[in-house]
């Protein structure tokens, strides 16, 4: 689960597999990141509980801009870091993801991704989007963390349900 607020109709599910190679328009299949819409200030924090320990190897995005010159009020993401923590207090960065810059491209959609040199043992993953001023918005559509259960997992904590038969 993320814990980011959804961006008015800009609220595409960021874990749910799918990506997209066009923009359609569809404002279900990309997430908008804004100042003042759905974040205050030009940093934004996507935070993962795996409820347990994981060894994670590595981040990746699906990401819209909009090119050099922005477009539609889609800019470029200034940078993305990944960090992680066993106890979601203190998080330690494990490294940056690169922003792919095509000159030529009116809207650039791409994959791009941070594969650690060794694995980091978490509970929470935190990706820290630089939005690249106060007026353009960062369009995501997937989020992959990848990673295999760590040697020190322990039973995660519940989760309370409403309707067990809907397991919801």
């Amino acid at each position: 689960d993320y814990d980011a607020p959804a961006a008015g109709d800009w609220s595409a599910n960021l874990t749910d597999g799918l990506s997209h190679a066009n923009v359609t328009w569809n404002y279900k299949e990309w997430y908008g990141i804004k100042n003042g819409l759905n974040v205050n200030g030009t940093v934004a924090d996507i935070d993962f509980d795996f409820r347990t320990l994981y060894d994670i190897s590595s981040v990746r995005l699906h990401i819209l801009d909009g090119g050099v010159n922005g477009y539609a009020g889609i800019g470029i993401a200034k940078g993305f870091e990944v960090y992680t923590s066993t106890d979601g207090k203190a998080y330690t960065k494990a490294g940056d993801i690169e922003v792919k810059v095509d000159e030529n491209a009116t809207l650039h959609i791409y994959w791009t991704e941070l594969v650690l040199d060794k694995t980091i043992e978490a509970r929470y993953v935190r990706i820290r989007l630089y939005l690249p001023d106060e007026n353009d918005f960062i369009m995501l559509n997937e989020v992959e963390v990848y990673g295999k259960l760590s040697d020190n997992a322990y039973d995660p904590e519940p989760v309370i349900r409403d309707n067990l038969a809907l397991n919801k």
